[in-house]
């Protein structure tokens, strides 16, 4: 099936899952970042980079194909990252609450950890890409799991 060929409902359902695909892409390069600096071994570093360079390109790869999804889409939906589908959008917000739910919670951790007057494990970098991580990795399986609930 082409992607110019598609209905309403099948190009909102795709261009929400190549969203998921690029917010779990992006979680996980940031959660690499994040713990980068704990590997030791230069060839676990080295596997960090190459799987890293690989989530950037399954990053730009979801992004570029789900713009031109958009394109068969509403531009006033696309812009305001609304679905005309009911489920796919109760999906979309339910997923954001879950995202926002869990950066609350990791946020919520890092101020602990930095209250205590021991060695902190990660730095201040470290820590916001851990923030981000939890924002792309919440939005990302919070829809993979609504998604495979529903099928």
């Amino acid at each position: 099936m082409d992607i110019d060929d598609l209905t309403q409902p099948d190009a909102e359902l795709k261009y929400l899952r190549e969203r998921m695909k690029a917010s779990i892409a992006f979680g996980l390069g940031a959660l690499l970042i994040a713990i980068y600096g704990l590997a030791d071994d230069e060839t676990i570093k080295m596997l960090m980079v190459i799987f890293g360079v690989s989530c950037a390109f399954v990053v730009m790869y979801s992004i570029i194909i789900s713009q031109h999804i958009g394109k068969s889409m509403n531009k006033k939906d696309v812009d305001s990252r609304n679905y005309s589908d009911e489920y796919l959008n109760f999906i979309h917000h339910k997923a954001y609450k879950h995202a926002f739910d869990v950066t609350c919670v990791v946020t919520g951790f890092m101020w602990y950890w930095s209250t205590k007057d021991d060695d902190l494990m990660f730095s201040t970098q470290s820590c916001l890409a851990l923030v981000i991580a939890a924002l792309g990795l919440g939005y990302g399986f919070s829809v993979f799991y609504l998604l495979r609930k529903s099928a």
